[in-house]
């Protein structure tokens, strides 16, 4: 007969069972009570959390435009719609209108200009946003920026601190390397484009192609040129000063 060992330890496999069911427990509550009895104020850094806006498919649409470019001008979106007394406690997405999104680019100034729409329906709005930036570098130091209610948009008003329309066109009329002409608009008096030929001797029908010329570059900016009167100037608009 073999010796019987006084410390030998028989353990229950049900026993065992229940041991490890009580441990998952004991994992299961350390790792879930932090969560609920999570704070719903956000902190700084918990940057997912914090209320934002997000422009669906705008680095697809301008492959060119950085991803600091996209966080400034989803910024200044927000703090446009912020003005409109519409409250954003969260991130929020919208679309750019299909068929809205035109861009250009100036190759002289190295300056690609872009403009679409966005709907927010919230606002039952749309704004229309313009921005430039210097490309190849895409440096945001020489970013531009504008968001103005969509003309269609009604019982909407354009935010503080946004560049108008007249004053993107008046602004960007130089960038455009018209042939037989220039052209400039004084932004302070009635919107009124001045067309200045070299030939102050123009026929009728070449003053309406040079006129149709600068209509072709304002819609090419996102803008309606019906917005604007057009002026060119002929031999009669000169004066001289004989000393």
């Amino acid at each position: 007969m073999e010796p019987q060992n006084p410390y030998k330890i028989t353990i229950n496999p049900i026993s065992l069972v229940f041991i490890f069911i009580q441990v998952l427990i004991i994992i299961f509550v350390a790792i879930s009570l932090p969560q609920i009895f999570k704070s719903n104020e956000i902190t700084w850094n918990e940057t997912e959390r914090q209320p934002q806006i997000i422009i669906k498919d705008l680095s697809e649409s301008d492959p060119d435009f950085g991803s600091d470019n996209v966080s400034i001008l989803q910024n200044e979106l927000f703090n446009v719609i912020s003005q409109a007394d519409f409250s954003i406690d969260s991130v929020k997405e919208y679309s750019i209108v299909p068929d809205s999104f035109k861009t250009l680019y100036f190759d002289y100034y190295q300056t690609k200009f872009v403009s679409f729409l966005i709907d927010i329906p919230e606002l039952s709005n749309q704004y229309q946003i313009f921005y430039s930036y210097s490309f190849p570098s895409g440096e945001a130091p020489d970013m531009f920026i504008s968001i103005l209610c969509s003309p269609e948009s009604k019982d909407c008003t354009d935010a503080k601190g946004q560049t108008s329309r007249n004053k993107i066109v008046s602004d960007y009329l130089g960038y455009f390397d018209f042939e037989y002409f220039t052209a400039y608009m004084d932004e302070d008096s009635t919107p009124t484009i001045t067309i200045s030929p070299i030939d102050l001797n123009a026929t009728e029908t070449t003053k309406k192609l040079y006129i149709n010329k600068i209509k072709e570059a304002i819609q090419s900016l996102g803008i309606s040129p019906d917005l604007f009167k057009y002026k060119v100037l002929t031999q009669a608009d000169m004066t001289y000063r004989l000393d």
